[in-house]
């Protein structure tokens, strides 16, 4: 008996000094990072990497904790570590490039994003997240049309990218000043974003602005305040009955249309189509392009209203004017396939070569 004890307790004390491989470390970092005690969690993590040499998610972990914290040598240091475990890991080479971005070391990020992005057999939703890490970095540059290009790629990766969204949003509402665009793409960022503090800030903070905005601007459309919509689509009525007998009587009923309802999509559309021939004079060329936008503010996302007054514009010798429409065509829709290709005739026209052979490549994706 008494050996079968001291058996046991030679057992029990062998177990107890088995060795360490740092999992309650770890348990304990993740505890802590769900708290955001970020101190402890880089403690922990980084304790349990110690004692675990083939640990790569704690270095990871490491590595996204120092980030959090600021401390991007830190996180630099651990992310090169987790590299080390496992170098092909995609997962790890983003974050690397997500490291050297906040470290303004530009040229691993770019290469990182690039080399995860370009990765046919990576999963889309890392490679769409490697778009949107390029894009950023394509924003810190300047490089706008390349960041709008990437953030479309980015969400035909993955239509499910909360990030691709709302840094869409964010390029339309800032940089070309699409509203409603922004509108569209800071929504659909809020139904796809998982953080409550991110969603709160969209909902109640950018969203109501952008829709305050678009509701003053409309508001201050001249003629706006003393609109007579009935009127304006009883005469619109009338003018597309006389259409084809009496042009010149049904381009009259627009034009009194519209100046009854400037909000009214009919009779802006109508009178600008009616005026598209004989509009010859500065005056009358720049009525109609107000026409056609006072169009497209009502209908964003009529393709076709956009073709239609960009090409206008072309004709009457205004291609910046029809890169404008074009590009905020495409603000709403950058698949459409007709718009792009006009976008693209209109950039070469303008003489931009680099920017029409950016949209051309991404055309040619399509």
């Amino acid at each position: 008996m008494r050996n079968n004890i001291l058996a046991a307790l030679a057992l029990a004390v062998v177990a107890g000094c088995g060795p360490d491989d740092g999992s309650a470390d770890f348990e304990k970092a993740e505890a802590a990072y769900a708290a955001r005690d970020l101190q402890t969690a880089v403690l922990c993590y980084g304790t349990a990497a110690e004692k675990n040499p083939t640990n790569f998610t704690a270095r990871m972990k490491l590595a996204l904790a120092n980030v959090d914290l600021g401390e991007i040598d830190a996180a630099r240091a651990a992310i090169d570590s987790a590299l080390a475990v496992d170098p092909a890991s995609a997962e790890a080479r983003l974050l690397d490039g997500n490291i050297a971005y906040l470290a303004k070391d530009y040229a691993r990020a770019k290469k990182a994003f690039a080399d995860i992005s370009s990765a046919k057999q990576l999963p889309k939703e890392i490679r769409s997240k490697a778009m949107v890490s390029q894009a950023v970095l394509e924003l810190t540059a300047n490089m706008f049309d390349r960041a709008r290009v990437s953030l479309w790629r980015a969400i035909r990766l993955n239509r499910r990218n909360a990030a691709a969204w709302y840094h869409l949003g964010y390029l339309s509402r800032d940089t070309y000043r699409f509203e409603d665009a922004a509108l569209e793409q800071f929504q659909m960022a809020s139904r796809l974003m998982t953080d409550p503090v991110r969603v709160k800030t969209v909902m109640q903070d950018i969203i109501p602005t952008i829709r305050e905005s678009l509701r003053a601007k409309i508001a201050g459309k001249p003629g706006a305040a003393a609109r007579d919509p009935g009127t304006a689509a009883k005469l619109v009525t009338e003018g597309e009955g006389l259409v084809k007998r009496n042009p010149k009587k049904a381009s009259a009923k627009f034009a009194e249309a519209y100046a009854k309802d400037p909000l009214s999509y009919a009779a802006a559309w109508n009178f600008a189509k009616a005026k598209d021939d004989s509009a010859k004079s500065d005056a009358d060329i720049a009525r109609v392009l107000t026409a056609f936008q006072d169009a497209i503010d009502q209908r964003p996302n009529s393709q076709l209203t956009y073709r239609t007054a960009a090409q206008f514009a072309l004709n009457r010798r205004r291609p910046i004017r029809a890169e404008k429409f074009l590009s905020q065509a495409l603000a709403h829709d950058p698949e459409d396939k007709k718009t792009l290709g006009l976008y693209v005739q209109t950039l070469r026209r303008l003489g931009k070569t680099a920017e029409a052979k950016l949209y051309d490549a991404y055309l040619k994706e399509l």
